[in-house]
């Protein structure tokens, strides 16, 4: 009798949720701690198979001397999306050179054999700091006369904007 053994993903090293500051350099390690070769290990994002799929090629080269080789877990980088995967026989590393808010969503680490494909996800969350759309403006205005003054402001999470009345006089 052979009994086959699926993979198991490191949990410890995966939490539910991941929370980075904007700018920072975030790894994220998809460790496969018992399973049958060959395995494969991938990292997909926000769910979507066809899509976003980042994983690694063999890459096949023939040398000067017409002798061949092969480079089997190469780092391959998004540049446009500013992160690489690193694969190796039991696990993937995919790393964020500067995290920023268009990272933010599902990163799920999938490992399958023969036997079966198990998953592992983490949410990106990424706290970007406030900053002004359009910052507020001093005016000035005839008392008893109405006004708006137009602000807006961005940053993860949302900033809440409060209006304070001034004391001072001048």
């Amino acid at each position: 009798m052979i009994v086959r053994v699926a993979p198991l993903i490191d949990s410890q090293l995966i939490s539910a949720t991941t929370i980075a500051n904007q700018g920072m350099k975030v790894k994220l390690m998809c460790s496969v701690l018992e399973g049958d070769p060959p395995l494969r290990i991938k990292w997909f994002r926000n769910d979507d198979n066809s899509k976003g799929q980042i994983s690694n090629p063999v890459i096949t080269f023939r040398n000067d001397d017409n002798s061949k080789g092969q480079i089997s877990n190469p780092v391959i980088t998004n540049h446009a999306m500013g992160i690489s995967v690193q694969e190796e026989e039991d696990y993937s590393l995919l790393t964020f050179r500067s995290v920023s808010i268009r990272h933010v969503g599902n990163w799920t680490c999938r490992a399958w054999n023969d036997v079966q494909s198990v998953n592992r996800t983490t949410y990106l969350i990424v706290n970007v700091a406030p900053s002004w759309l359009i910052e507020p403006k001093n005016t000035q205005i005839v008392l008893g006369n109405s006004i708006i003054i137009d602000c807006n402001a961005q940053g993860n999470p949302k900033p809440r904007v409060l209006w304070k009345k001034s004391t001072a006089t001048s």
